[in-house]
């Protein structure tokens, strides 16, 4: 009796050792467990190394994706953002390799002794993400494999140092890329714009950076702002549903389009921009090999309103300046819809620089023309710029300006800093 009691005891032990070995085999093979995978691979393990050093509450937590570049850009990068923050014990600076970057073990070595020689957190996942695996990716947006995995690992990326953020106790979160030209004292001009616009309740973020690759706003929503991904301001509370956001849509789109088309088509909520912008884009090359890099390093990509070193410039609109003048531009009067600036316009009453800065100080630029003509628009320059001696008509309402000429516009950027770039259409 005993002895049947043995073995049956016996079985069932080897039964359960049998079910755990198959139960192992099969999270390793199988992809159900991603999201387990994914969460115990990266981030967690990352923070453990490196875990938040106190409880303290920072103005704001400067994160930066980091991919592999040749040479590296993030270096000179931070040191100028550290530079620019004026108190550094206010802000907090992270870096996250992606793996990309971390690979080549020396010369990571090298750029993570530089970077926390600066003061900044370096993370990393410490190895290849499981999601892609080949057999794991979804091909999305008639992509390349190779391509679909590139994009991905930006997302997995982007979020990982989204939930780095989480760690530290900050009033907001800046999220940038890794190559760009920050302006001076960025970082504290950034947090003010931040907290000058943290009682609108509208936005789902802010952007301190927009090229000007269309010729005019487009009606899709998703369009209208040529942001890149480059510079985004959030606030902590909108770092969560983010995040569950881009994790289940990981194969879907490139990061910036996911991010615009959550907080402007799922959200119904606007974007503000911050003019003049506070970075530049600077870099040559993408990241992806296989992308056609021709044409990567023209003005398409490049922000006209950035200026680097942006004296006696406040929060408020400031009074119309001579060095706002960007030239003497071409128009067409074919159709209203075809004018060159298209947006609001005056004829007569707002025939002055002064005059018309005020009338369009809710837009980027603004143009006079013909002497008499006041046009307020958010891009320009598709017929190209012409010879100042075209723009040679003055100003009805202040004969010691000029005021553009016939079809062609006398062309300003406006002053004021707060932006509306994609409203809230509902």
């Amino acid at each position: 009796m005993r002895l049947n009691k043995f073995y049956k005891v016996a079985t069932l032990l080897v039964l359960l050792l049998l079910v755990v070995v198959e139960v192992h085999r099969l999270n390793r093979e199988c992809p159900c467990s991603e999201e387990q995978d994914d969460r115990t691979l990266d981030l967690r393990e990352a923070i453990r190394v490196d875990p938040p050093e106190d409880n303290a509450t920072y103005r704001m937590f400067v994160g930066i994706v980091s991919a592999k570049r040749d040479p590296p850009t993030v270096v000179r990068m931070v040191e100028r953002l550290v530079s620019s923050a004026g108190n550094t014990s206010l802000y907090k600076f992270l870096v996250w390799q992606s793996w990309s970057a971390a690979e080549d073990a020396e010369a990571n070595r090298s750029v993570r002794e530089e970077l926390e020689g600066l003061g900044a957190v370096v993370l990393s996942p410490g190895g290849r993400y499981p999601q892609l695996k080949p057999g794991r990716l979804k091909l999305t947006l008639d992509d390349s494999e190779e391509r679909v995995k590139w994009r991905a690992c930006h997302v997995l990326d982007y979020v990982n140092l989204l939930e780095a953020a989480l760690y530290h106790h900050s009033e907001f979160v800046l999220i940038l890329e890794d190559d760009l030209l920050p302006a001076k004292a960025a970082i504290e001009k950034a947090y003010q714009f931040a907290l000058y616009n943290d009682h609108l309740k509208d936005w789902g973020f802010l952007t301190l950076y927009s090229g000007v690759r269309r010729q005019q706003y487009s009606q899709d929503t998703t369009d209208s702002c040529v942001c890149g991904g480059c510079a985004f301001v959030y606030r902590p509370s909108f770092l969560l549903p983010l995040i569950n956001f881009l994790r289940s849509n990981l194969y879907e789109a490139p990061v910036d389009i996911m991010i615009l088309s959550y907080v402007t088509l799922t959200l119904k909520k606007s974007i503000y921009e911050r003019t003049p912008n506070l970075f530049q884009h600077i870099s040559p090359r993408s990241s992806y090999t296989g992308k056609d890099q021709a044409g990567r390093h023209s003005e398409q990509w490049r922000s006209r309103s950035f200026e680097y070193n942006e004296e006696n410039t406040t929060l408020d609109s400031l009074p119309h300046d001579s060095t706002n003048y960007l030239g003497c531009f071409a128009d067409s009067a074919a159709l209203p819809e075809d004018r060159d600036l298209v947006g609001l316009f005056s004829y007569g009453k707002k025939a002055s620089p002064q005059l018309c800065a005020e009338f369009c100080s809710e837009y980027y630029f603004y143009g006079l023309q013909f002497g008499s003509e006041c046009y307020c628009s958010n891009e320009f320059g598709r017929y190209g710029q012409v010879s100042e001696s075209q723009c040679n008509m003055p100003c009805n309402r202040d004969s010691s300006h000029i005021c553009g000429g016939t079809n062609v516009n006398s062309v300003y950027r406006t002053n004021s800093i707060k932006r509306t770039v994609i409203p809230n259409d509902t």
